[in-house]
């Protein structure tokens, strides 16, 4: 009667043991499918739509020349993190500055990056990242500059390229809201 007892306990610690193992690989999988199809969307999402109160702005990525960066851009717009900030620089003919939630100029989403570089000049609607103590230095504050910005390389990494909205571009003032930014 020992000997039935002690095997219908083992079968049974055995029975569950194996369906705890098949039901965890089944959440890792699913885990690792989710993770997956996130890293598919974020590094494929090349182009971007910045939503303002004037209009939409349509922007190309550098994705190829930039995936680190991009891909943490991405990340950020993925996660809504844009979403309701305001412009809280604009100097006319020159550049519209955002993504700092302070609007100080200081703040972003704390988490930096490593440089990368790229060899393209800034100018009209090149979207940038800010990068306010040089190399390593940038975070989650972007600019888009008005017109033709020399030897700014240094502050400002080239990371995409505005193809539609440049009339949108004239009518943001200090304050304008971003609705949102999600990839296209």
């Amino acid at each position: 009667m020992k000997i039935y007892l002690i095997i219908l306990i083992f079968t049974q610690m055995l029975f569950i043991s194996c369906f705890k193992n098949e039901k965890n690989n089944e959440i890792e999988n699913q885990s690792n499918q989710n993770i997956a199809s996130q890293k598919k969307m974020t590094t494929n999402a090349n182009e971007i739509i910045i939503k303002t109160i004037n209009g939409n702005i349509k922007i190309t990525l550098f994705q190829d020349e930039l995936p680190n960066t991009t891909n943490r851009i991405n990340e950020l717009i993925s996660i809504g993190f844009y979403n309701g900030l305001k412009f809280f620089k604009v100097i006319p003919n020159y550049l519209i500055q955002f993504g700092d939630p302070s609007e100080t100029g200081f703040g972003g989403s704390g988490k930096k990056l490593l440089n990368e570089t790229i060899e393209k000049t800034v100018t009209q609607g090149t979207l940038c990242l800010v990068r306010p103590n040089g190399n390593n230095s940038g975070d989650s504050q972007l600019i888009i500059s008005l017109t033709r910005m020399k030897n700014s390389q240094d502050l400002y990494l080239p990371i995409g390229k505005v193809t539609e909205g440049f009339d949108i571009l004239k009518k943001i003032k200090v304050s304008d809201k971003i609705i949102y930014i999600k990839n296209k």
